[in-house]
């Protein structure tokens, strides 16, 4: 599989930026942007939207 910084910055993006989101990918493969804590129902006053019901309002539009 083609390293993920490389075919960016194929695309066009600058080198740096290129590598910068190849690890936040990497990051969230590996579980690190997960969270249970609750910090975003509270943020927000409601529970966050599923992922199924945002596509469902959004192919609405």
């Amino acid at each position: 599989m083609a390293d993920l910084a490389q075919v960016l910055s194929a695309a066009g993006l600058p080198a740096e930026l290129a590598e910068v989101l190849a690890d936040a990918d990497r990051g969230m493969d590996r579980g690190e942007t997960y969270t249970d804590s609750g910090d975003l129902r509270r943020l927000i006053g409601r529970p966050p939207a599923t992922l199924a019901d945002a596509l469902a309002v959004a192919l609405r539009s």
